[in-house]
C-alpha cells in the first residue's frame, strides 16, 4: 500500500493517489499538449503519463473488461511493442488492465482503465535496467485513479 504520506493530485477529470515524492511535472515538459505527468522528484527513475478520454455527453458508453483488453493489445501493435508479459487484469469501481514490454533498452508498461464511463490509458516508461524499482509504486498509483468528473456509471459486472 500507499505510505502513509501519500494525497490525491487532481488533474481535469480524475486524481490519483501518490506519495509525497511524487510531483506533477506536466507544465515542464517541452510538448504543449503533452499528457498529464508525474515523476518521483529524488530517486526517480521514469514517469507515468495519464491519457483520460472523459465522457461528456451522448450516448453512454458500457466499457468492458474485455474492451480495455483489446484497447491494450492494439495499443501494443500499433507502436512495435512485441512480447507482452506480465499481463494483470483488476477490478473495482475503476477497473482496467496492464501489461510490461521491452522495447529497445526501455521498459515500458501501459494500463487501460475505465469506471464504464471514462476510459484512461497510463504509460509508464524508465530504463530496462530499472524496471523493478518503481514498479510497485507505479501499480498503486494506476489503481488509485478516480474520476472525478459525476458522469461515470457502476463499472462492469465481472
Amino acid at each position: 500500500m500507499m505510505s502513509s504520506s501519500s494525497r490525491r493530485l487532481a488533474f481535469n477529470g480524475f486524481d490519483i493517489s501518490a506519495g509525497d515524492e511524487w510531483e506533477d511535472i506536466t507544465a515542464s515538459l517541452e510538448e504543449p499538449d503533452s499528457p498529464f505527468t508525474v515523476a518521483r522528484c529524488e530517486r526517480g527513475v521514469g514517469a507515468i503519463q495519464f491519457s483520460p478520454a472523459i465522457y461528456r455527453s451522448g450516448p453512454m458508453p458500457s466499457v468492458s473488461p474485455k474492451d480495455l483488453a483489446a484497447m491494450l493489445s492494439e495499443f501494443g501493435e500499433l507502436r512495435g511493442l512485441r512480447d507482452p508479459f506480465d499481463s494483470l487484469p483488476f477490478s473495482g469501481s475503476v477497473f482496467g488492465i496492464g501489461s510490461s514490454c521491452r522495447s529497445g533498452d526501455d521498459f515500458v508498461r501501459a494500463w487501460y482503465l475505465s469506471d464504464g464511463a471514462n476510459v484512461m490509458l497510463v504509460t509508464y516508461v524508465c530504463d530496462w535496467c530499472n524496471r523493478f524499482d518503481e514498479s510497485r509504486e507505479c501499480e498503486e498509483i494506476v489503481r488509485s485513479v478516480r474520476f472525478t468528473d459525476g458522469s461515470s456509471k457502476p463499472p462492469f459486472a465481472t
